[in-house]
């Protein structure tokens, strides 16, 4: 179906090196699934977008090499004829959803133009019931409402199933799934990879599956190609790749996966709460047609603390209330009951001085890493932002905002290029340096490591652990990969609809779960039946997801 043979894509002078791609080539066969894994910055990325024709321009120009599919040489296609393939034979679902969905249109609406792109005018009752059917289909529960809904009003998870039912809703012959499933949680991946299974069997749709996450492969792959620095090293049944790897860098990447093993117990005293939350509820009114509201509990009597030095996970579905804790504790959302108290001090009371060093002592780490970033400041600009603000020079505060850039893995070459220059993985790395730049007490990493491959995942996770025994630094860690968070914590909330299901060791809470819905995120981890959850467990203390 898809035959890419010796494709080069050059990068401008002065670019990391030379190519972006370079002499790479495979087949997709009908029915099948080809993962492309390795680290971000790899070329995955730039491979699929050249073969759906979406490379920058400037790229496009530098571009030699076969994309075929079926009997249709794609890279001699203009614009006009690209049009006419996108959508209906190629689909494609991207990497941030944030950004490919539009801010000022409705859901529905947006879905609507798929069809009508491709010539389907269906009447209106038809075209509602058509959308409403595609985002029941990737798991959305309310579909009416988040029809009538804007991209900014709903959850991260819930965007990149919007994207993927507009992927798929003309049953392509090709997807192109660029980290479709990062922002999602555990259960909703899993019916999204179910989903696109049944498609796959109902259409014969071949599919081209970009993605850092090996236990997705395990579960989804017909045949891996693993990239590296633009070429492609090691390709094979999934079989071979994941079982007898023949690269060591394949082998590197297989070896940093963390698996959810017996956690040891962890030795972190219980000492005084430095944030306690008590009773804290947030709710919504949520439109349904002209005059008719509803109320939404995002949040129902929530109360937790975390102790100095501990690291807490709050784990749960997309839209079990994670996120929104996290900007109730950081007040970028206002609470409509409870308490916060940082240190013993309300942190609700605050104002003026007081309240701007309160924000300093609490810093977060966003989901969306390129929507948090602004696109017009270089990014040794963003992160020295911070301390700037709370008084420290500007020129000591671009100094060590380099070296916390060198810390995360980002080189001194880097420091003058703007966010849209770095690939997913690179901005989630720049996030995590801005918010450790002013020396937080408490860090809220909502989904830090989600956008990353496993080996900076380890990197970052490492890094992390060093701040937490060098600063005293406190984390509250979001995140949807039960597997991190059975590493990295020492204790776990589980979160489902806004409410507090289950608390405790996070060896207890993984080994031996109490909750049936605890039971089920567990059962929801991809790959374990072939990436083996037995493992020398890791000191959690280290944070080390590598053995």
């Amino acid at each position: 179906m898809l035959h890419v043979q010796n494709l080069r894509v050059g990068l401008p002078v002065g670019g990391d090196r030379a190519f972006a791609v370079e002499g790479v080539s495979f087949e997709v066969r009908p029915g099948s699934t080809l993962c492309l894994v390795g680290e971000s910055g790899s070329g995955k990325t730039v491979t699929g977008q050249t073969v759906a024709g979406l490379q920058p321009k400037l790229l496009r120009e530098r571009t030699t090499g076969i994309v075929r599919l079926g009997d249709v040489e794609l890279s001699k296609l203009d614009e006009r004829q690209w049009r006419a393939i996108r959508g209906r034979e190629i689909g494609v679902v991207f990497q941030e959803p944030m950004t490919a969905l539009n801010p000022i249109m409705p859901i529905g609406r947006q879905i609507a133009e798929v069809f009508e792109a491709h010539g389907m005018m269906l009447g209106k009752a038809q075209m509602r019931e058509r959308v409403h059917g595609l985002l029941e289909r990737v798991g959305i529960r309310d579909p009416a409402r988040i029809a009538n809904s804007y991209s900014f009003r709903i959850s991260g998870g819930q965007r990149q199933r919007v994207m993927i039912a507009m992927a798929v809703a003309l049953k392509p012959k090709l997807l192109i799934a660029d980290e479709p499933t990062t922002a999602l949680d555990v259960t909703t991946q899993a019916q999204v990879l179910a989903l696109l299974a049944d498609l796959q069997r109902e259409t014969g749709m071949g599919i081209l599956f970009v993605t850092h996450d090996f236990g997705i492969v395990a579960d989804i792959a017909t045949d891996v190609a693993v990239m590296q620095h633009g070429h492609l090293v090691e390709m094979g049944s999934k079989e071979a790749v994941l079982r007898t790897p023949k690269h060591p860098y394949t082998a590197k990447l297989l070896e940093a996966v963390p698996r959810l093993g017996a956690a040891r117990p962890c030795a972190v005293r219980r000492a005084a709460p430095l944030i306690e939350v008590t009773g804290m509820c947030k709710h919504y009114s949520i439109a349904e047609g002209l005059l008719k509201r509803r109320r939404l509990d995002a949040l129902k009597d929530v109360s937790f603390s975390v102790c100095r030095g501990e690291v807490v996970s709050l784990v749960g579905e997309s839209g079990s209330g994670k996120s929104t804790i996290a900007r109730c504790l950081t007040k970028l959302i206002p609470m409509d009951g409870g308490t916060i108290k940082l240190n013993g001090t309300n942190l609700l009371a605050l104002k003026g001085a007081e309240l701007k060093e309160a924000r300093r002592k609490i810093q977060i780490v966003f989901q969306d890493p390129y929507g948090s970033l602004d696109p017009r400041q270089k990014i040794i600009e963003s992160v020295a932002a911070g301390p700037i603000a709370h008084g420290t020079p500007k020129r000591q505060a671009r100094d060590e905002a380099a070296a916390l850039l060198a810390l995360v893995g980002l080189g001194e070459n880097v420091l003058e290029r703007f966010p849209h220059e770095f690939s997913g993985g690179q901005r989630q790395r720049i996030g995590i340096a801005r918010a450790l730049a002013v020396k937080p007490d408490l860090l809220i990493a909502d989904e830090a490591v989600s956008a990353l491959d496993v080996t900076v995942q380890a990197q970052v996770l490492q890094l992390l652990a060093d701040l937490r025994d060098r600063l005293g630094l406190t984390m509250l860690f979001i995140t949807h990969d039960l597997r991190v968070a059975g590493q990295v914590s020492d204790r776990v909330i589980v979160l489902e609809n806004g409410g507090i299901v289950e608390e405790g060791p996070a060896e207890a809470v993984f080994s031996v779960p109490r909750s049936a819905y605890t039971r089920r995120l567990l059962d929801s981890i991809p790959g374990l039946h072939v990436i083996s959850r037995e493992r020398p467990a890791a000191d959690c203390r280290k944070l080390s997801v590598a053995s």
